[in-house]
């Protein structure tokens, strides 16, 4: 492998874990706007944009689901790819190929 392949692959996946990285922020955010009101009857929840950990109210439940939990693994994936994918300027450039294919130079 080439030394600017290299240097692309890794961008991309640097770009990959920034993505992944807002993504978690954003799963979290809920959790902060929601903190301590789990001592009141509101409900702190943790998760965007399925809600996957709540906890509070007046009778101090607590629910856990897994599969919004593994749902929203998933769509922070997929929304780390696209990041990845759309600020790596090879999407940028596939559009441009797209939009220009078959006209002349």
């Amino acid at each position: 492998m080439n030394r600017s392949a290299s240097d692309s692959t890794r961008s991309w996946r640097l770009r990959f874990v920034l993505g992944a990285a807002l993504m978690i922020v954003l799963n979290l955010l809920p959790f902060w706007a929601t903190w301590g009101a789990h001592g009141t009857d509101g409900l702190e929840r943790v998760g965007f944009p399925l809600s996957f950990l709540e906890r509070g109210g007046i009778s101090e439940q607590q629910a856990f689901y897994r599969a919004w939990l593994v749902t929203d693994l998933v769509i922070v994936l997929i929304a780390a790819k696209v990041f990845a994918d759309v600020t790596h300027g090879g999407f940028k450039a596939t559009i441009h190929r797209l939009r220009t294919w078959g006209t002349p130079n």
